[in-house]
């Protein structure tokens, strides 16, 4: 027969891999619901990014304004082209340093993909505009939203944004944030040739 203090001994074995089994179960179930946190953190941040820009997908109101030029321009619907908007403010600095990029989009642009029409879109008005652009050498028509509505509904809540809408007003591709890298400029430029580009591109620390 088992002694007493055999038993003892076998019950406190048993008692301690029952222990350790339990630490082990828990520490795999806080494993678990820390994967499970992380992935709906990442799926809420996306979902509100989507609800915030105007993500690839995403269709926007047509609208007609007049640029800083005076002249009449229809925004949002293309017959048989595209356009990219270019969305800034004179003091965004995150603009200012994406100014050259922005140059180079356009000239490529107009020799590579002479069907997407540039416009830029700034949130802020006044004569400063006219100088920002003669400042940057921005050789496209400039205009401002008519209304606080039609912005939200474009969800141009941060600058620099670039967006390109085919025909119909629905977006193709868009940008938020700082444009200086060769691969970002790259990511735009194919966006602009290809047939059918459906993406979208965030840098959130680099926008204004």
């Amino acid at each position: 027969m088992m002694s007493a203090r055999s038993a003892e001994q076998a019950r406190f074995l048993w008692e301690r891999r029952l222990l350790y089994a339990a630490v082990m179960v828990a520490g795999l179930a806080m494993v678990v619901l820390v994967r499970q946190y992380d992935d709906l953190r990442q799926r809420y941040r996306a979902l509100t990014q989507r609800l915030q820009w105007p993500h690839a997908g995403y269709s926007v109101p047509t609208f007609h304004a007049v640029t800083i030029d005076g002249d009449s321009i229809t925004v949002g619907r293309a017959d048989g082209g595209r356009q990219l908007l270019i969305v800034f403010t004179t003091a965004c600095p995150y603009c200012r340093a994406s100014v050259g990029a922005w140059r180079r989009i356009i000239d490529a642009t107009n020799r590579e993909a002479p069907h997407v029409t540039t416009l830029g879109i700034t949130l802020d008005g006044g004569g400063s505009v006219q100088e920002y652009r003669r400042e940057h050498d921005l050789r496209i028509p400039v205009l401002m939203f008519p209304d606080d509505k039609l912005r939200r509904l474009y969800r141009a809540r941060s600058v620099p944004l670039l967006v390109l809408l085919d025909s119909t007003g629905r977006v193709l591709y868009s940008r938020l944030g700082a444009l200086e890298d060769e691969a970002a400029i790259d990511s735009v430029l194919d966006a602009l040739t290809s047939p059918d580009p459906v993406r979208d591109d965030i840098v959130a620390d680099r926008t204004f």
